[in-house]
């Protein structure tokens, strides 16, 4: 079973409605560029900031929702299988991980990282990678906006541009 996060267009609907409009050509090419320019912002990072399950969750005292998963996580600890904190690094699987799935208006973009949908989803995001700085992939595409719509109307430009040379 494959678990990812993905995305499309669906806040803006005047976005939407704008590529909706286009000719095939030149909407297909201007959501590549938006999705090309998406996955690579996807695979920024935020800075790393340590939170502790304490923080995340103080209603629970410790962090902990329940004994037997207080448990579980020390014996873990305890046997190697579970990193100390500060012995854990950043592997960038989760950067290596974004992709766009198919081309133009009948793509979309993803992630298959198993634990993708507790970092940036927008409906499962988990509390601790919250204050550890992660936003949703929603909220990312909302603050890159204006930059968004510049790639639209700089594409349409580029390929109606050539289009018209094309039909001469």
């Amino acid at each position: 079973m494959s678990i990812f996060i993905a995305t499309e267009v669906t806040g803006d609907t005047d976005l939407y409605k704008l590529i909706e409009e286009l000719p095939d050509e030149v909407g297909d090419a201007v959501v590549d560029d938006i999705s090309t320019y998406l996955v690579n912002s996807f695979k920024i990072y935020p800075p790393f900031k340590h939170v502790t399950r304490k923080e995340a969750y103080p209603e629970t005292g410790d962090g902990f929702f329940s004994d037997k998963q207080r448990k579980w996580f020390f014996a873990n600890l305890r046997e190697g299988n579970i990193p100390e904190p500060s012995a854990r690094n950043r592997t960038n699987k989760f950067s290596k991980e974004w992709k766009q799935v198919g081309k133009g208006l009948d793509s979309f973009i993803a992630n298959e990282t198993s634990y993708g949908p507790y970092l940036m989803g927008n409906d499962e995001r988990a509390r601790l990678s919250q204050l550890a700085g992660w936003t949703t992939m929603n909220e990312e595409i909302e603050s890159r906006y204006n930059r968004i719509k510049r790639i639209i109307e700089g594409t349409a430009k580029r390929v109606l541009k050539r289009m018209s040379k094309g039909s001469k």
